[in-house]
């Protein structure tokens, strides 16, 4: 193949990425509005401007787009998770990072997540091991080191981990939103005001 062949097959692929996360975002902001049940490849297609022959040459299902949906939206959850370690005070890094997680998951219809736990359970199993394996362990890690500089309290930063992770699984759920009419916003400023104030020697820090 000449320059000019590798030139043209480099810019077709480039396009394909474009159009690729094109449909990404899109179905997001449906899902995110609608839910994942009530919204049909029709409607990502008149979304698009699309035509749907045009949209399965990308996607081969809703499924698949709904695949790509969760990719990206773990992918920007579990990034601020990486930058912890990063903040010389782990308390306060911990709260930011928390804040930063928690303006992801808002953005989020409870309906949306909702229907991931029905009609998507793999999906949602991906999403509640971030939110509780990966989450866990950033915790644990920010108190230990919190602790060893002298800004938390002598708990046992496995046992309070486990504790937090374990409360925000039991209420950071589409279900009690509903129920009790709280926004996500709401409940996750709540829970980390809370442990964060506990867990620190100072309280307020």
């Amino acid at each position: 193949m000449n320059q000019l062949g590798f030139v043209v097959k480099g810019r077709g692929h480039y396009m394909n990425e474009v159009i690729n996360q094109r449909i990404v975002e899109t179905a997001e902001q449906l899902f995110h509005v609608r839910g994942y049940k009530s919204v049909t490849m029709n409607d990502l297609s008149n979304a698009l401007g699309m035509s749907k022959r045009t949209l399965y040459q990308y996607f081969r299902s809703k499924e698949e787009v709904a695949t790509c949906v969760v990719d990206n939206l773990l992918q920007r959850i579990t990034h601020p998770m990486d930058e912890i370690q990063l903040k010389p005070d782990p308390i306060k890094g911990l709260r930011e990072t928390v804040n930063r997680v928690k303006d992801e998951y808002v953005q989020l219809n409870p309906v949306f997540l909702e229907d991931l736990q029905k009609s998507l359970p793999e999906l949602w199993k991906r999403v509640e091991n971030v939110r509780g394996e990966k989450f866990q362990k950033m915790v644990e890690a920010a108190l230990q080191e919190a602790q060893n500089q002298g800004h938390a309290l002598n708990f046992n930063p496995h046992v309070a981990a486990a504790v937090l992770v374990a409360s925000a699984q039991a209420v950071i759920q589409p279900e009690f939103f509903i129920r009790n009419g709280f926004t996500a916003n709401e409940v996750v400023d709540t829970l980390i005001g809370i442990f964060t104030t506990a867990f620190s020697v100072n309280g307020s820090d």
